[in-house]
């Protein structure tokens, strides 16, 4: 089968991602996000223009970090996006979309990360960018994960606030 140009095109220009942590090999859908991101997944020993890509903050990113370390490779964490399906990936549910952060992780408030550098500088004033994030909210069925409890107490609620 013939793979799409969009495909190719993210091939040619992805960036070596070294991975330590068995999710990103064996979880298709992450893979896939990584891949039409830019990243080609590696195993192995990165030089210092590589990236070293770590879970937020899991029982094996202290791996990724020995590496980066050791290598003085740059660290770009990856978690579940804000915006998912109902369920958590621990619950079985494969994301649709990942929060990709190169300085910290959003949940911690010990450490400034990529998201809190956009909302210091960025002017959030842009209409057609607002009006597109909430139209896409809307048709594709998606949720904050944060009400996920509230929705499987009281669906119909959730959808009288959300929407």
């Amino acid at each position: 089968m013939a793979r799409r140009p969009s495909q190719d095109a993210a091939r040619e220009n992805a960036r070596r991602l070294f991975v330590y942590n068995g999710g990103f090999l064996t979880n298709a859908r992450v893979r896939r996000i990584l891949t039409l991101s830019g990243y080609d997944i590696k195993l192995g020993k990165p030089n210092e223009t590589d990236l070293i890509g770590i879970w937020g903050q899991s029982p094996t990113a202290p791996r990724g970090q020995a590496v980066a370390a050791k290598t003085k490779s740059p660290i770009l964490r990856v978690e579940d996006a804000f915006l998912r399906s109902v369920l958590t990936g621990r619950d079985g549910d494969d994301p649709i979309g990942l929060h990709l952060d190169t300085q910290g992780v959003h949940f911690d408030p010990g450490t400034v990360c990529d998201l809190e550098e956009i909302l210091r500088s960025h002017p959030l004033d842009d209409s057609a960018l607002l009006a597109r994030a909430t139209g896409s909210r809307r048709s594709n069925g998606t949720i904050c994960r944060n009400i996920t409890p509230l929705i499987q107490l009281h669906p119909p609620l959730i959808r009288a606030i959300w929407w």
